[in-house]
C-alpha cells in the first residue's frame, strides 16, 4: 500500500475531521475519502489497540499505594506533633521539678548549716548524742528522736528540748515603794471539755469555788459548732493550783482537762465570717461543652435551689471561654485550664451572695503534666 498517497489524502482533510478520526478510530461515513484510507485507519487502530497493554489494574494498584503512603505520612506528622508537644511538656515539668528541688535543697542546706553551727559546742550528755544520719533535712530531723536543744546543751528545767527557745531571765529585785509597777501573778490556763450542753460558765466557777474557796477563777465558754454535742471552757487560776486541778478525782465522769494552748501569730481577719458547715452546699459537676449547655444548667440549678458552691470539671474548657460563661446568680471565683493543644480545665462558681478571699500560691510550685496514649 502506498502510504505516501494516504498521507497526502489525510493532509487534505480539515482539522475537525482529523479530530473525529482520532477520537472514533475510524473515518466518518459522511467524509468522502478513498476506501484504501478507510481500511488503513481501521487496521491501524486495531493494531495499536492490540499493542497497548492493559494497564488499568496497574493504575489502581499504584493509586492504592499512593493513598497508603499519604495516610502513613499524615499519621507520621500527627505522631511528630504529639511527640513534640510531649517533649515540650516534659521539659517544662523538668524545669518545675528542678525549681522545686532547688527550693527544697536550699531550705534543707540552710537548716543543716544552722543546726551544725549550733551543735559544734555540744557536750556528750544524753541530749547531745544526735546521730549524723538524722541531720539531713528538716523532715528527718523532726522525725528522729533527737533529745537535744537548739544550742546543743542540756535543756533547762521546764524547757522542751529541740525547740530553740530564747533564754528568758526573771527579775529578783525585792519590791519597794519606789517602783510604780510589779510583775503580774503567773496563772495557769486549763481547757475543760466535753461538758453537757446547757452548762454555763457560772456552773464551772461555782463548782471550783466550792472545791477551792481560797482561790480565784476565771471561766470563759469557748465557741462551738451548731451541731456540737458538748461545750468547752477556758479556766484561769493560780499557778500553784495546777497540780490539784489536774487531779481526775475532783472532776465529774466524762469531763476532760488539759493545758490550754495559746496559738501565737493567729489573727482574725477583719472581713472573716465564721462558716456554718451545715448550711453550705457544694455541687460537683462533670460537663462537656459547657457553653452549649448554659440553659440546661440553669434549669438544673434552679431545681436544686442554687447551691452556694459549684465545682465544675470541663473536658473542653479553655481560658478564652471563661470570660464568656454567664451562669445566672453565680460568678467565677477561680479556674484553671490546661494548654490549648490539650484542652480541659476546672472552675469554681460561687453564688453572688457568698463572700470569699483568694489563696495565693507560688506559681513555681504548680507543675502541669499530661501524656497521650493511642
Amino acid at each position: 500500500m502506498d502510504t505516501s498517497k494516504l498521507k497526502s489524502e489525510l493532509m487534505k482533510l480539515n482539522k475537525d475531521v482529523l479530530i473525529d478520526i482520532i477520537i472514533t478510530k475510524c473515518v466518518p461515513l459522511k467524509v468522502s475519502v478513498s476506501e484504501n484510507l478507510r481500511n488503513f485507519v481501521k487496521n491501524r487502530c486495531e493494531e495499536c489497540a492490540d499493542e497497548l497493554p492493559d494497564t488499568c489494574d496497574d493504575i489502581l494498584h499504584i493509586e492504592n499505594e499512593v493513598d497508603q503512603l499519604k495516610c502513613s505520612l499524615r499519621i507520621a506528622n500527627t505522631e511528630k506533633k504529639s511527640l513534640k508537644r510531649l517533649v515540650q511538656e516534659l521539659e517544662k515539668t523538668t524545669t518545675y521539678q528542678e525549681t522545686i528541688i532547688s527550693l527544697l535543697k536550699g531550705g534543707a542546706q540552710k537548716f543543716e548549716e544552722s543546726l551544725q553551727a549550733k551543735t559544734d559546742v555540744a557536750t556528750t550528755t544524753e541530749y547531745s548524742r544526735a546521730p549524723t544520719m538524722f541531720v539531713q533535712t528538716p523532715s528527718t530531723v523532726r522525725k528522729s528522736n533527737v533529745k537535744m536543744n537548739s544550742r546543743g546543751r542540756q535543756p533547762t528545767e521546764g524547757a522542751r528540748p529541740g525547740r530553740g527557745r530564747r533564754e528568758v531571765i526573771q527579775g529578783n529585785s525585792q519590791p519597794n515603794s519606789s517602783l510604780s509597777f510589779a510583775g503580774a501573778v503567773k496563772r495557769a490556763w486549763l481547757h475543760i471539755g466535753r461538758a453537757k450542753i446547757g452548762t454555763q460558765p457560772h456552773h464551772i466557777a461555782d463548782y471550783l469555788k466550792s472545791r477551792f474557796p481560797d482561790n480565784t477563777f476565771t471561766v470563759e465558754m469557748l465557741p462551738k459548732r451548731d451541731d456540737a454535742l458538748s461545750v468547752s471552757f477556758k479556766v484561769s487560776t493560780e499557778i500553784e493550783l495546777l497540780t490539784e486541778m489536774n487531779n481526775p478525782e475532783i472532776w465529774p465522769i466524762g469531763i476532760t482537762v488539759k493545758r490550754y494552748k495559746f496559738f501565737g501569730g493567729y489573727r482574725q481577719l477583719n472581713n472573716d465570717t465564721p462558716i456554718k458547715h451545715s448550711s453550705i452546699r457544694l455541687l460537683n459537676l462533670n460537663l462537656r461543652s459547657m457553653r452549649n449547655k448554659i440553659e440546661d444548667l440553669d434549669v438544673f440549678l434552679r431545681s436544686v435551689n442554687y447551691p452556694e458552691i459549684i465545682c465544675v470539671t470541663e473536658s473542653w474548657l479553655c481560658s478564652e471561654d471563661v470570660p464568656g460563661l454567664f451562669v445566672r446568680n453565680y460568678r467565677v471565683a477561680s479556674y484553671y485550664c490546661r494548654e490549648k493543644l490539650v484542652g480541659g480545665g476546672v472552675l469554681i462558681l460561687l453564688r453572688e451572695d457568698v463572700t470569699y478571699s483568694k489563696l495565693t500560691i507560688d506559681p513555681r510550685l504548680l507543675a502541669s503534666q499530661y501524656f497521650e496514649t493511642a
